[in-house]
């Protein structure tokens, strides 16, 4: 945000506040899955440690939402969907990956733009420094 002072100013203070924590949680989300599925796999295998019930309702109530989404998307076949909802469990964790690289290309190279490679288009592939 380049000017988030103007921002809250023209949004108001609570819709300006809604939009950080509705924009930041998303984001912030792909670093908490994996350690999340970690601790759930450590809480089902160690006879110690557990989860409480609130923790088993939220776990299965997340996934049954996204489960919904996948479900609810538009799509051109039911297989797609059926192949979204089966890999949704693997997909969610597999953003932590993606996001400490962000965070770490972010930090070493802020100018550096990795963008994704497509066949058969010129110049779209590679990276650029900006």
């Amino acid at each position: 945000m380049r000017e988030p002072v103007t921002a809250a100013r023209e949004m108001g203070a609570l819709r300006f506040v809604s939009m950080q924590l509705t924009l930041g949680a998303s984001i912030l989300s792909a670093l908490f899955h994996l350690p999340w599925l970690v601790w759930c796999v450590v809480c089902i295998v160690s006879p110690d440690a557990n989860l409480s019930r609130i923790s088993w309702a939220m776990l299965a109530v997340s996934y049954a939402a996204g489960a919904v989404t996948a479900l609810t998307v538009p799509s051109a076949s039911f297989a797609i969907r059926m192949r979204d909802l089966i890999t949704l469990p693997f997909y969610w964790p597999l953003q932590f990956f993606a996001m400490a690289r962000a965070l770490y290309s972010l930090a070493r190279r802020p100018h550096y733009w990795v963008k994704t490679p497509r066949e058969g288009v010129p110049g779209a592939g590679g990276a650029h420094q900006f």
